[in-house]
């Protein structure tokens, strides 16, 4: 049952049995004060664990060569992100600088991912497993946002309260992705890789467009995208870095190895695996043993046998139905894996 726990112009929050949903509507602006309205403790609590703490003397050279970058960065961010950051900040009453520095915090800090469609399955199943940042308390900042810009496609965020960008989401036309983080820190004059994914669920309807967009778009650092289109059921996985593009397709071991050997084994037909090389096997196990009748409950299986203690959220989803089953992290850092899964389905209006 559905509890409307706040209203804010066309933006609402409700929680249904436990799981936080954000409805945002209407201009960058609007989008963002809204979100800064219905979630300002939430971003209170994210803005002070991530941000205030980095004026502490143990801050990681990583992040203090990020911060000094960011005048490299800033060129590349969209102007409607830029709006929408801005309409957080007065919605949330946090100063601007801190929500940037907060949106741009995913591009320090470097998870697995399968589809399966065809023979595999029984519909077309898109699977995104985040491993990091348990124990931040990330996870009771978790919220499913529905975004419908006033330009653009509307989309869902699986994401976090004042966070913009994306690393899991499905949009209106049928696309969905995921990330996987890479190496290759210290290239910053590109776009940051949640920004970039956002542009991805607000501008594109196709893999060929979701191409173009990758190779216009300045990068940063090392990822592996997973994209998939549930209106043609295909997939792709991509291996990006600020000077190159690589694009692997279904049946591939596309895995990300580095200085580790190529497997033997490709995924079996009408699969796409992309996942760390320590749990390319497992994975690989899990579809070959329910190959042919591959659900719901056979994919949260497989996801048990590679989440990692740190797992933050998984998504399942169904880009075909626009449907998602999503898990996050329990309140005392159990793994998302362990959790019960929600759906949602991007059509459905509640309130």
């Amino acid at each position: 049952m559905a509890e409307v726990v706040q209203r804010e112009g066309l933006g609402w929050l409700e929680k249904i049995d436990g799981q936080q949903i954000l409805h945002v509507e209407g201009t960058p602006y609007e989008l963002g004060y809204q979100h800064g309205r219905l979630l300002k403790d939430q971003i209170a609590h994210n803005t002070h664990h991530f941000i205030d703490r980095l004026s502490s003397d143990q801050v990681p050279p990583v992040v203090q060569s990020f911060i000094q970058a960011m005048p490299e960065v800033l060129p590349f961010i969209p102007d409607s992100l830029i709006q929408e950051m801005h309409g957080i900040a007065d919605g949330s009453e946090v100063p601007y600088d801190k929500i940037l520095l907060l949106n741009l915090f995913p591009e320090m800090f470097h998870c697995s991912a399968v589809t399966v469609h065809g023979k595999a399955s029984e519909k077309f199943y898109h699977v995104r497993v985040l491993d990091y940042a348990v124990g931040s308390g990330l996870q009771n900042t978790a919220v499913a946002a529905i975004v419908k810009p006033n330009q653009g496609h509307s989309f869902l965020n699986v994401t976090y309260a004042g966070f913009v960008g994306s690393v899991t989401g499905m949009n209106d036309q049928q696309i969905s992705l995921g990330e996987i983080g890479g190496k290759g820190y210290g290239s910053w004059k590109g776009l940051p890789m949640s920004f970039l994914l956002r542009l991805v669920l607000e501008n594109t309807a196709s893999l060929d467009e979701i191409v173009s967009l990758l190779k216009s778009t300045p990068r940063t650092c090392e990822y592996h995208y997973i994209f998939s289109d549930g209106k043609t059921a295909r997939a792709m996985a991509v291996h990006v870095t600020a000077d190159q593009l690589h694009f692997i397709p279904e049946g591939i071991a596309s895995q990300f190895f580095y200085e580790h050997p190529t497997p033997s084994e490709n995924p079996p037909e009408d699969c796409l695996v992309l996942t760390g090389w320590d749990h390319y096997d497992k994975l690989l196990s899990c579809i070959k043993a329910d190959y042919g009748k591959i659900g719901l409950s056979e994919l949260q299986t497989a996801i048990r046998h590679v989440a990692l203690s740190s797992n933050l959220h998984n998504a399942i989803f169904s880009p075909t139905t626009l449907e998602a089953w999503i898990s996050h992290a329990g309140p005392n850092n159990e793994p998302a894996c362990d959790q019960p899964y929600h759906r949602i389905c991007l059509t459905q209006e509640t309130e």
